[in-house]
């Protein structure tokens, strides 16, 4: 007796299906009206969405996580293939240096000394004017980081400031640095902060004490706090021949290890992220983006992918799995990464004819938010 395809059980159907790519399950749906249905099931897409790049499937926003699994890999192909639409949602008129941080549907960025916040509509569009505006800076804010109804930025003018996210009020200012405030990160009652006069300093968030300060011998370009450790990073500029990438302890204040030895002069760390409680992703002035386990070999990276053209990478983004994504130095470059692949794997050229650096770029499932000097702009990957 022969068993044709269509006589086994739906179960059975189901598996067989989701080894297909997408182009053979569109053809093979063509071919009545039951492989069609099995083909729209959830089921079938789960398998497929293992093997594509940000999927969404942690995403905090509602209007995300309602979409379809399979409307979520179709999605992802257009990020895998490069299909975008490109738009300037705001030109600012001047030169800045702004600072992005996109978080469910709002969207917090830096305008010279202050910090706009954003209510995103639901084409990814934001209104003409800022739903919340913090004001007390008397210089450019370099860096700042939101964590719930936290919010803390550091300037030029060398102080650090807490704020009150819905109402834009300073909650406290930190003073102590003698230079710029390059960068801070937050956890939980604790504030980290970096400067150009080559020290960290660890603060209290409530009592604006400062538990003590690390001279880390070099300008501090990157702090970040290990979210599931009692450790933090510190990333330098590299001027003096230190190696810029360093692990701290929180408790003491005292140096834990050096992270990589293989560090030219000048090559220093310019943004890095946790991605687990060993995984540290790393880049800067070496054109790398470098992927530490810090629990084994400091001295080498795991895995490591080079700018093609050889320019400074100023700011990543992961979505904590395989896709990473950089901004370049040089002519709005932005690059995806797939951790699985040796090349990048796809190159935007975000505004034509604007040779600006990618100061920071921020992404969720749908959208990736680009800041350049003059103008912040948007990649729309749901197009069809």
């Amino acid at each position: 007796m022969k068993l044709l395809l269509m006589d086994l059980h739906d179960d059975i159907l189901y598996e067989i299906i989701s080894y297909l790519d997408v182009a053979s399950i569109g053809r093979l749906s063509c071919a009545c009206r039951k492989i069609y249905r099995l083909c729209q099931e959830d089921v079938v897409w789960r398998r497929i969405a293992r093997r594509l790049v940000n999927i969404g499937k942690d995403d905090t926003s509602s209007r995300i996580r309602c979409l379809p699994i399979k409307e979520r890999c179709r999605i992802s192909l257009n990020w895998i293939n490069g299909r975008c639409r490109d738009k300037c949602l705001m030109k600012f008129g001047i030169n800045l240096l702004p600072w992005l941080q996109l978080e469910d549907q709002h969207l917090f960025l830096t305008f010279g000394a202050d910090i706009c916040c954003y209510k995103l509509r639901p084409n990814g569009e934001i209104p003409r004017s800022p739903r919340a505006l913090c004001v007390g800076h008397q210089d450019d804010v370099c860096r700042f980081v939101k964590k719930g109804p936290n919010l803390v930025s550091g300037g030029r003018d060398g102080a650090v400031i807490s704020w009150h996210v819905r109402t834009g009020r300073i909650r406290h200012i930190y003073h102590g640095h003698t230079g710029d405030v390059n960068c801070v990160d937050l956890k939980q009652d604790l504030i980290l902060s970096g400067s150009r006069d080559q020290t960290v300093k660890l603060w209290s968030k409530d009592s604006g004490v400062c538990h003590y300060t690390v001279h880390a011998q070099d300008r501090v370009w990157a702090v970040k706090f290990n979210p599931w450790d009692s450790s933090f990073i510190s990333g330098t500029a590299s001027y003096f021949q230190i190696t810029p990438l360093r692990l701290w302890d929180i408790q003491t204040g005292k140096l834990r290890q050096v992270i990589g030895r293989s560090y030219r002069k000048g090559a220093g760390i310019l943004d890095a992220h946790f991605e687990s409680p060993h995984c540290l992703l790393s880049c800067g002035y070496d054109t790398y983006i470098r992927i530490w386990d810090i629990r084994h070999n400091h001295n080498t990276s795991v895995l490591q992918f080079e700018e093609p053209d050889d320019s400074a990478i100023y700011c990543i983004q992961t979505d904590g799995k395989n896709l990473i994504a950089s901004g370049s130095s040089r002519y709005g470059v932005v690059r995806l990464w797939d951790k699985r692949m040796t090349k990048c794997m796809q190159t935007f050229y975000v505004g034509s004819h604007i040779s600006s650096p990618v100061y920071s770029l921020k992404f969720n499932s749908t959208q990736m938010y680009v800041a350049l000097a003059n103008c912040l702009r948007r990649l729309d990957f749901r197009s069809r």
